[in-house]
């Protein structure tokens, strides 16, 4: 059945390494920011200024969609390009990972840990699955493609399946993640810090 509810044993593999690879590069990330404190700070500056610019003006609807609209992006631009031997994909994790980890690492010191558990965990829990499952499919798109040039396997059902359970599991679980990250969070922190 082409539309399986299940994913496969591979893919289902696919996503406990990626999972791994997610927390070697998020502990990564935490040393890296403990061990050069300044140069971590410096990169998240230069990597979150633009972003926090465009998004100071956003009414809380306007923040969502955006916020919405950039991890579906970014997780489908990771799933499709990973057509490419899955090399993409693979990198989109390691870079979240290791990004988590410096925010972790600085927040924690700043503000305190459960300041960060509170700013991360709620949409967290969401967010991460999604860009890992994202992936994981894009790694099965990776495998089909190579499987077509070399065996001339036809790659259109993989990219069907992946499209598929892009919107059926990714998709929601973003949706949540920015629902979460825009209404609830910020009534969390305010809570914390009051």
């Amino acid at each position: 059945m082409l539309f399986a509810k299940r994913p496969s044993p591979e893919t289902k593999q696919h996503v406990i390494i990626l999972t791994v690879f997610f927390a070697a590069s998020a502990a990564l990330g935490y040393y890296a920011a403990t061990s050069h404190p300044d140069e971590a700070s410096k990169f998240l500056g230069a990597l979150l200024k633009d972003i926090q610019e465009c998004v100071s003006s956003f009414d809380k609807m306007s923040l969502f969609l955006f916020i919405f609209g950039t991890n579906t992006a970014k997780a489908f631009l990771a799933m499709l390009f990973g057509t490419f031997f899955g090399i993409a994909s693979v990198l989109f994790v390691i870079f979240n990972g290791f990004v988590l980890g410096l925010v972790g690492a600085l927040i924690t010191f700043s503000e305190g840990l459960r300041f960060f558990t509170l700013g991360v965990a709620p949409h967290g829990v969401f967010e991460i699955p999604g860009a890992i499952i994202a992936s994981a499919y894009g790694i099965m798109l990776g495998r089909a493609f190579f499987q077509k040039l070399r065996r001339s396997e036809p790659f259109i059902p993989a990219l069907l399946i992946a499209l598929h359970r892009f919107g059926a599991v990714v998709l929601p679980l973003l949706v949540i993640a920015a629902f979460i990250e825009v209404f609830v969070t910020s009534t969390l922190l305010h809570g914390a810090s009051s």
